[in-house]
């Protein structure tokens, strides 16, 4: 059995054949897919290169190929090369047995029709609320937002397996036919985040309540594309934090197009002595390493699923803050959500945390635990399960034939 995996990521073919990821999925990731299926192809955006530069993570493999689709970026070029997209796409729909999709997601709405029509069994995964989408403020993207809602809602009923990312939030805003009809072995859902956490990837801190640093490491991870993850926000609550008298370092980790913007602030804020640009760190285990240096992940978001980043900084036995939306609620109490537009309400609550050290110690247990709950033994056997359920529909739908 074949399953085709659309994604919305961007990836890269050098000379030789091989692929490769920027960031965030690379051949163990799709092991997801691999352990159900007996061969998957990736669908996505793809770009040639001359080859790696050390930078990427391989994602060619055993089982595994690649359905190339227009490199575009944006919403114009994406739509200007719709037709072209729409062709391959549906040709390649003709050697597999199953669709796997996340959503929301630009790819999967406007490939909607070609996958309903297609008569395959599909599965979605819902990663993010619709009406968070578009980061950006402004009418018209709440009116991009509230259509991507209304359609995402549609899709939900209409999707043989519907996984998310949390518990129950999603759940609540996008019910799916498995819902309405748990009897139905046609429609199934699931609960499981994307995030791998093994062993090795976690990290008890075991402080002493009666040794209070010195120094504090404030640490905020999180890519600087379109201004989602707040960084701006974390830089100003920091220079409150320090004109306060604490003694603060204010590490950030990741890349993107506004770093430059960010760097800026931070001069222009007076606090660049303060702060550390650390850039990307594509492995796991020196991202770890960085976050085990720390001691409070700050973390405002506008728009989150449920958060890799807070489980991993979660997983190191930091304290964290971050904001109420999406699925962060499941993992942190109300005393450590503010709303990521409240740099007064960041700063505040940074100063209390740092002022009493043994509540600091308590928290760090408190993460450690809950991040267990998403240890990658339990998630990887919710997700067999899942897929297995899209395979067997495969399975019946060939016996049908």
């Amino acid at each position: 059995m074949k399953a085709l995996v659309l994604l919305e990521l961007h990836f890269y073919r050098d000379r030789n054949g091989e692929y490769w990821s920027k960031r965030l999925i690379d051949y163990e990731y799709l092991d997801r897919y691999l352990s159900v299926f007996d061969e998957i192809s990736v669908c996505a955006r793809i770009s040639t290169i001359k080859e790696n530069d050390g930078s990427l993570l391989k994602l060619s493999g055993p089982r595994v190929d690649f359905v190339e689709l227009p490199d575009t970026q944006g919403v114009k070029a994406t739509l200007a090369k719709l037709p072209q997209t729409k062709r391959i796409f549906k040709k390649a729909l003709a050697g597999e047995d199953a669709i796997i999709v996340r959503a929301p997601s630009m790819m999967t709405f406007l490939l909607y029709n070609e996958i309903k029509n297609s008569g395959l069994p599909f599965s979605i995964d819902v990663a993010l609320s619709g009406t968070h989408m578009f980061p950006q403020s402004g009418f018209p993207f709440n009116i991009l937002n509230k259509g991507v809602d209304r359609y995402l809602k549609k899709i939900c009923m209409e999707a043989n397996g519907v996984s998310y990312v949390t518990e129950h939030i999603l759940q609540d805003d996008y019910p799916c036919r498995a819902m309405v009809e748990p009897d139905n072995p046609d429609y199934f859902t699931g609960s499981f985040s994307t995030i791998e956490m093994k062993d090795e990837h976690y990290y008890q801190q075991h402080w002493d309540p009666n040794r209070k640093p010195d120094k504090f490491v404030l640490v905020h991870a999180g890519f600087m594309d379109d201004g989602r993850k707040c960084q701006d926000y974390v830089l100003k609550a920091v220079q409150k934090v320090v004109e306060r008298g604490f003694n603060v370092e204010m590490k950030f980790i990741g890349d993107g197009a506004l770093r430059p913007q960010y760097e800026q602030l931070a001069r222009d804020l007076h606090i660049d002595k303060q702060c550390t640009f650390c850039g990307l760190i594509r492995h796991k285990q020196d991202l770890f390493a960085e976050l085990r240096k720390s001691h409070l992940f700050v973390f405002p978001t506008k728009a989150e699923g449920l958060p890799r980043a807070i489980l991993e900084a979660m997983a190191q036995g930091l304290p964290c803050i971050s904001s109420p939306v999406d699925g962060v609620p499941e993992l942190l109490t109300d005393d450590y959500l503010v709303d990521w537009w409240d740099v007064d309400g960041y700063a505040d609550k940074i100063c209390e945390l740092l002022s009493d050290w043994p509540r600091m110690v308590e928290q760090s247990n408190r993460n450690y635990n809950k991040a267990l709950e998403y240890h990658n033994d339990i998630l990887s056997q919710r997700r067999k399960e899942f897929y297995g359920k899209l395979r067997t529909l495969c399975e019946h739908r060939a016996v049908g034939k």
